[in-house]
């Protein structure tokens, strides 16, 4: 596989990650789709490098709302740039479709290496601080939790994003052993210990227990369609 290969890979990495991870039950709108902003960066309408920036948005006031403004603006610049290295990368076909001296070729597509890597490097950038930001959120959420703070009025929908992000992070990074995750039936009890513990030491709005948080989880191990794909890929199953 050669290098500009690996990078593709890379970006379909980046951009199934933004659209399938936790995000996308936080309850926002994540505006124009990847043929929309190809278009837009096409007709000059928007300029992707104008997220080329270090440093991160400063949350004026420490609070959850704040905290996942913050996150989605960086999850969108992140997705501004899988954008940008597809632009570039389908560019280059038109570009090359002519050329026939060699020299001037590989030097075409020495530079659009170096393109495509400098965009993939600031997509995966903006990702990360857009979980940190996540993150953030949550820890203020629980803290405000622990302090007897009044909490949204939306206790079970919060409740449940906060459901769905640990059991996916689990699923994900921390499964029983190397082999995998056990049956559904195992796995959702193997999970609820977690969680339950989780939500207590780190003040989670999770208020099921017992074998109704059990019966939750193994509800969306077989139903939740983004929960369900990652419990196949990680699973012995």
């Amino acid at each position: 596989m050669d290098l500009v290969s690996r990078l593709v890979k890379k970006q379909l990495t980046l951009q199934e990650c933004l659209e399938n991870r936790q995000f996308n039950m936080c309850d926002f709108n994540i505006g124009d789709g990847q043929a929309e902003l190809i278009r837009l960066i096409k007709n000059n309408e928007i300029d992707p490098q104008s997220d080329w920036l270090i440093g991160t948005r400063e949350l004026e006031k420490e609070s959850s709302q704040n905290a996942r403004a913050a996150m989605r603006e960086h999850w969108l610049a992140a997705y501004r740039q899988v954008a940008y290295f597809e632009f570039l990368y389908r560019d280059s076909f038109i570009k090359n479709a002519d050329l026939v001296d060699e020299r001037k070729m590989l030097l075409r597509n020495n530079q659009l290496c170096i393109d495509l890597s400098e965009v993939l490097a600031w997509g995966f950038y903006h990702w990360a601080f857009a979980e940190d930001f996540f993150g953030i959120s949550l820890s203020m959420y629980a803290k405000r939790a622990k302090a007897g703070g009044r909490a949204s009025a939306d206790k079970q929908r919060e409740r449940d994003v906060i459901l769905h992000w640990v059991i996916k992070t689990q699923l994900e990074y921390n499964p029983p052993n190397n082999r995998g995750w056990p049956s559904a039936r195992h796995t959702a009890e193997l999970l609820a210990k977690t969680i339950e513990n989780l939500a207590k030491t780190q003040h989670y709005p999770i208020d099921l227990k017992g074998k109704d948080l059990e019966a939750t989880v193994l509800n969306l191990l077989l139903e939740e369609k983004n929960i369900k794909r990652i419990f196949k890929q990680c699973s012995i199953m």
